[in-house]
């Protein structure tokens, strides 16, 4: 549209509101007064339109942005980590949340790291893990991932840059691990010299969100229970 024709549109609006007179004896100006009203509906009309899409866009911005919770799950070989994992997945998935379950072993043939098991690769690995965890939770997933992961410089990166994060620590003597030991881990010690907390030192938790210590009797319901309760006492908060 030329300025010119917009320029005439409102000469012939201003012919009519100052000099009707005139403007009701010139046939072209009450047609170009009409195309000129015309105009103006649709550029208010274009103008609302834009405001309603970006109310909506913001709304759904926002709803992109909401950061998922981050269940890390941690502690020894054989402690319950893939059984609480499962068990915790499907309560949330009950609840209606969206929510994404990964396993360290699972983790590992994916990344085809399955025989890395010195404490520098398990550190690069739990690193990936933490790394990862993240990029699924701020595109709005809950995550309930197991893995021994039990490395300071995790914790505070975790700490740091997952912003819901639920660290439960499962807290099993070595003792009954070994009695559990259902991958035989800890059965052939003498062999395998890279087992977490018997070959190298692990880092425990200092503050984990929920820390269950093992006891006579526990078996897995009443383990998927108490985390259940730590984890309302810590949203009653």
């Amino acid at each position: 549209m030329s300025l010119t024709y917009i320029f005439f549109c409102l000469k012939s609006w201003a012919l009519i509101t100052y000099n009707p007179l005139k403007a009701s004896k010139n046939f072209n100006f009450q047609i170009h007064y009409l195309l000129f009203f015309k105009i103006k509906f649709i550029v208010i009309k274009c103008l609302c339109f834009k405001v309603f899409s970006n109310t909506i866009m913001r709304s759904n911005k926002g709803n992109l942005l909401k950061t998922g919770t981050v269940y890390w799950i941690t502690g020894l070989s054989g402690s319950g980590k893939t059984t609480l994992s499962k068990k915790l997945t499907k309560y949330l998935f009950k609840s209606g949340k969206k929510v994404v379950k990964l396993d360290g072993d699972e983790l590992r043939e994916v990344l085809d790291k399955k025989y890395s098991h010195t404490r520098n690769e398990r550190l690069k690995i739990a690193m990936t893990y933490a790394r990862l965890v993240k990029m699924l939770s701020n595109q709005g997933y809950d995550v309930v991932i197991a893995t021994i992961s039990l490395f300071r410089e995790v914790h505070k990166w975790n700490k740091l840059k997952n912003k819901n994060l639920v660290n439960i620590f499962l807290d099993v003597p070595i003792e009954e691990l070994k009695k559990r030991d259902p991958k035989k881990i800890y059965k052939n010690s003498q062999k395998n010299k890279m087992i977490a907390g018997i070959s190298f030192k692990v880092d425990i938790p200092l503050d984990p969100n929920v820390h269950i210590l093992w006891k006579n009797g526990m078996n897995e319901n009443i383990l998927f229970q108490n985390v259940l309760k730590q984890l309302n006492l810590k949203k009653k908060k």
